[in-house]
């Protein structure tokens, strides 16, 4: 199925904002601290965590017993690119790597960039979490 960017953009974003639910039910909408949205979840269940986001992408034991769960969102940004043709990169090395290559050929004004944010929440034996870390762009 070959999407356009725009349908692209939507379904990255409703994917990483369904991970981004967890501020409502912390009780602060506004703040777009991870921190504050991520730590919401201590000592609450795992089941209400799944139950808003959906299943994590995956999970592992750790040495001491407990259990890791991750949850990967990936979403689709619109970024400025700041050259204005392909020569900005050197004619040469373009021309090389490009057959379709034409000199001066200016470049697409937006490009799609993937980012991507992993969130590692650690539960005890009675699935309750426990501790969380996070990276990339949550």
């Amino acid at each position: 199925m070959n999407l356009s960017w725009g349908d692209r953009i939507i379904r990255g974003r409703m994917k990483f904002y369904n991970l981004l639910l967890v501020v409502v039910m912390a009780g602060c909408a506004t703040t777009s601290n991870p921190d504050q949205v991520f730590s919401a979840w201590i000592d609450k269940p795992l089941d209400d965590l799944i139950f808003k986001v959906g299943q994590p992408d995956s999970s592992y034991t750790q040495n001491d017993g407990s259990k890791v769960y991750e949850f990967v969102r990936t979403k689709e940004v619109r970024q400025k690119n700041w050259g204005n043709t392909f020569d900005n990169l050197g004619d040469l090395s373009r021309a090389s790597v490009d057959p379709n290559y034409v000199q001066g050929e200016k470049l697409p004004e937006y490009k799609i960039v993937e980012q991507t944010c992993t969130v590692r929440f650690k539960v005890n034996s009675l699935n309750i979490i426990k501790s969380y870390a996070y990276s990339g762009y949550c």
